[in-house]
């Protein structure tokens, strides 16, 4: 998914935080080649726990750990520009992020 033929890209995925998929919070992840299921993946996201008595949420880092790719579901946004503020970083010739998909994770042992 290139402008022209030949012309370098790096890959970039939506990725949904797995403790809560249902939440809808995700990020997106810049790899320099691209990702297939069953590849894995060592990441820590964070992880936002709600009291049940006062609502309040409180958001820790979950420990780094290795997870697979089960899925790479298709979205809107494939093979266009990935919108990052701060990518790439000047000065460092990356070829632009495309979107590829969005990672569906789980962990791994």
């Amino acid at each position: 998914m290139t402008d022209s033929p030949g012309e370098p890209i790096s890959f970039a995925y939506e990725l949904v935080n797995p403790y809560h998929p249902e939440r809808g919070l995700s990020g997106t992840l810049v790899l320099d080649q691209p990702l297939r299921v069953g590849e894995r993946l060592r990441r820590a996201f964070t992880n936002p726990q709600e009291d049940p008595d006062t609502h309040e949420i409180t958001i820790t880092s979950g420990p780094e750990r290795e997870w697979e790719v089960v899925a790479i579901e298709p979205t809107d946004r494939d093979g266009r520009s990935a919108a990052l503020r701060g990518y790439p970083l000047p000065g460092t010739n990356k070829p632009p992020a495309i979107m590829q998909g969005r990672l569906i994770l789980r962990p791994v042992g």
